[in-house]
Formats: C-alpha cells, sequence, structure tokens
C-alpha cells in the first residue's frame, strides 16, 4: 500500500475492533462450553458462567457483519456512480465465496 493509498481511507472505528473481537471470544467460549461442559460432571459455577454467554454471540457476530457492510458500501451509496457500486458489489461477492469455501473446508 502506497502513503496515498493509506491516506485516503478512512480512520479504523476503535469500538467495533473491540466488539468484533469480544464477539469472537463469545464465539470460542460458546464452542468451549459445547466441547469441555457437555459430560455433567464440571463445576456448576462454571457451568453458570458458561451459560451467560447462551446464544448471544453470533447475533453480534452478525449484526456486526451487517455494520461492516454498511461501513464499506457508504462511499459507494454517496457518490451514486455505478462504477463505484459495481466494484464493490465485487468485493463483496468475493469475500462472500471466500468465507463460503472456507466454512465448507470446515
Amino acid at each position: 500500500m502506497t502513503a496515498n493509498e493509506h491516506e485516503k481511507r478512512p480512520p479504523r472505528i476503535v469500538g467495533l475492533d473491540v466488539a468484533r473481537a469480544v464477539a469472537i471470544c463469545l464465539m470460542i467460549l460458546e464452542n468451549f462450553k459445547v466441547l469441555m461442559l457437555g459430560n455433567g460432571a464440571e463445576p456448576a459455577e462454571l457451568v453458570w458462567l458458561a451459560s451467560l454467554t447462551d446464544s448471544r454471540s453470533a447475533p453480534l457476530f452478525v449484526v456486526l457483519a451487517g455494520v461492516g457492510l454498511t461501513l464499506l458500501t457508504a462511499p459507494a451509496r454517496r457518490s451514486g456512480d455505478p462504477e463505484a457500486l459495481r466494484s464493490v458489489r465485487w468485493v463483496i461477492l468475493r469475500r462472500a465465496l471466500f468465507f463460503h469455501a472456507l466454512g465448507n473446508i470446515f
């Protein structure tokens, strides 16, 4: 990335980055709970602590993905340039195909 390209980019939104990190940590904790706390021999306190995150990580992750897409498309939508909109659509399509392939691999 050249210096001019770096200057054109908008600043990062730290709160959004923190929220993404929290969502990923919650997903890890959710998977930990499913794998490690499923045998019934675990301490009740650990089960209670893990139950605080029940089904909260996926909705948070989806909302943050929507916010990210909105921020990605905002400049193209504001400009009204059809070529910019087409370019953004290709970026989204490439990312979607990548994550689809990655999900199928897992």
